[in-house]
C-alpha cells in the first residue's frame, strides 16, 4: 500500500511538471503565432515538430525501459549517462535547425548560433525531469519548468511582432535553458567520472520495441503534421499547429493523465482480482469525456475572442477546428488500451495495432490529399486516427493478460 502510494504520488508529481512544460510551450506558440503570422509560423512549427518527434525517440529508446521498472538500479554515474545521451541528441538537432533556418533566411548568424547551445540545453532538461523522477527529487525540473512558463508569459506580455522564426526559436530554448541552469542547485547529484553507455547497449529488443512503438504512435502523428508541411506548404502547417495550440489544454490534461496511468497500470496488473480492463474502460471515458467538452466549448466561443488570442491569420485556420478535434478523440481513445496492451506484455497485439493505426492516419491523409485539400487531409488523419483507435480496442478484448 505504501509502494502504491509513493508511485501515485511521483507521477502526480511528473504529471504536474508535465502540465508546466506543456503551459510553457502553449505560451510560446501564442507568441510565435501572434509574431510570425501564419506562413511563418508554419516554419517555427517545422523545427518544433521536428524537435518533438527526435525527442520522443531518445525518451523511448533510453527512458521509457527505465521508466517501466526493466531494471531499477539508479546512480550518480547512471544519471550523467542519460544526460550526455539527452545532451548529443540536442546538439546534433540544434545544429541541424540552426542550419536550416538560415538556409531559409529566417535569421541571422548569431541567433543561428546562439540556437545550438539552448536546444541543446532545452533536450538535457528533459534527461533531468526524468532522473528527478526516478530518484524521485522532482523539485529541480519543476523549478526550471516554472521558470520557463514565467519566461514565456512575460515574452507573451511584452515581445512585439517584429520577430523572426529564428528569434521566437531562441526565445523558446533559451527559457528552457535559463530555467535549467536556474534550478541546477535542485537536481539530483550527478557524478561525472567513469561513464558506462548501459543505457543504449542493455535490453536491445526492449528498447527498439518501444522506439519502434513510438513511432508507429505519436511518432506518426508528428510525421503526420510534417506530411501536411510537405505537401502543401508552411501556411497548412501552420494552420493546423495554431488549432492545435487552442486544443492544447485537453491533451495536456491527456499527457498529464497517462503519467499516472503508468503506475497505476502496473499496480493493478500485480494484484490478484483486480478489474484493469474495467479501469481502462473508464479512463477511455473520462478523456474523451474531457477532450468533447473542451473540442465543444472551443466551437461555440465567438470568433472574435480567438481572434484577439491567436492574431487575425486564426480566420486562415479554423476551418481545421473540427476535423483536428475528432483526430484528437480517436488518438485519446488509444491512450488506456496502449498502456494496458504494454502491461501485459502483449508485444505482438501492440504492434499489429500499432501498425495498422500507423497506416490508417498516414493514408487517410494522403487519400484527403489526392481528393481535395487541407481540411479533406486532415479528415483523412481523423477517420484513420478513430480506425486505429477501434482496432486497439479489439485487441485489448481478444488478448489475455500475461502477467
Amino acid at each position: 500500500m505504501q509502494l502504491r502510494k509513493s508511485l501515485l504520488s511521483r507521477g502526480s508529481t511528473l504529471a504536474f511538471d508535465q502540465m508546466l512544460s506543456s503551459m510553457s510551450n502553449l505560451l510560446m506558440g501564442l507568441l510565435a503565432i501572434r509574431s510570425l503570422g501564419l506562413d511563418d509560423f508554419g516554419a517555427f512549427s517545422t523545427v518544433y515538430v521536428a524537435y518533438i518527434l527526435v525527442l520522443g525517440l531518445i525518451r523511448a529508446a533510453v527512458v521509457d525501459p527505465y521508466m517501466a521498472g526493466i531494471y531499477a538500479h539508479d546512480e550518480p554515474h547512471d544519471r550523467l549517462q542519460l544526460v550526455l545521451i539527452f545532451g548529443l541528441g540536442g546538439f546534433v538537432f540544434g545544429l541541424v535547425a540552426a542550419g536550416s533556418i538560415l538556409a531559409l533566411d529566417m535569421s541571422s548568424v548569431t541567433v543561428a548560433l546562439l540556437l545550438v547551445p539552448t536546444i541543446t540545453g532545452v533536450f538535457v532538461l528533459d534527461a533531468v525531469r526524468y532522473i528527478g523522477f526516478k530518484v524521485p527529487a522532482m523539485a529541480g525540473p519543476c523549478v526550471a519548468d516554472g521558470i520557463w512558463v514565467a519566461i514565456a508569459l512575460v515574452a507573451l506580455l511584452t515581445v512585439g511582432d517584429e520577430l523572426t522564426v529564428g528569434e521566437v526559436l531562441l526565445l523558446w530554448a533559451g527559457a528552457g535553458t535559463v530555467g535549467l541552469l536556474v534550478a541546477i542547485p535542485f537536481v539530483p547529484r550527478i557524478e561525472f567520472g567513469h561513464v558506462r553507455f548501459d543505457a543504449l547497449t542493455t535490453h536491445r529488443k526492449l528498447r527498439t520495441a518501444y522506439a519502434l512503438d513510438y513511432s508507429l504512435s505519436s511518432g506518426v502523428g508528428q510525421l503526420g503534421a510534417l506530411l501536411l508541411g510537405v505537401l502543401f506548404g508552411f501556411a497548412a502547417l501552420g494552420s493546423f499547429r495554431a488549432v492545435s495550440l487552442v486544443m492544447r489544454p485537453a491533451t495536456t490534461v491527456v499527457t498529464a493523465v497517462q503519467s499516472v496511468l503508468l503506475n497505476e497500470f502496473d499496480m493493478r496488473t500485480q494484484r490478484p482480482g483486480a478489474n484493469v480492463l474495467r479501469f481502462a474502460q473508464l479512463v477511455a471515458l473520462a478523456l474523451l469525456a474531457i477532450s468533447v467538452l473542451w473540442s465543444a466549448f472551443i466551437l461555440l466561443l465567438p470568433e472574435s475572442w480567438l481572434v484577439d488570442l491567436m492574431g487575425p491569420d486564426w480566420l486562415r485556420a479554423k476551418n481545421l477546428v473540427l476535423p483536428v478535434a475528432v483526430l484528437n478523440f480517436g488518438l485519446v481513445a488509444i491512450v488506456p488500451a496502449q498502456l494496458l496492451l504494454r502491461f501485459r506484455r502483449a508485444s505482438r497485439s501492440l504492434l499489429q495495432a500499432r501498425v495498422f493505426g500507423s497506416i490508417a492516419l498516414i493514408g487517410g491523409l494522403l487519400v484527403g490529399d489526392y481528393i481535395a485539400a487541407v481540411r479533406a487531409a486532415v479528415w483523412g488523419m481523423a477517420l484513420g486516427a478513430l480506425l486505429g483507435a477501434a482496432v486497439f480496442w479489439i485487441a485489448v478484448y481478444r488478448t489475455p493478460s500475461e502477467r
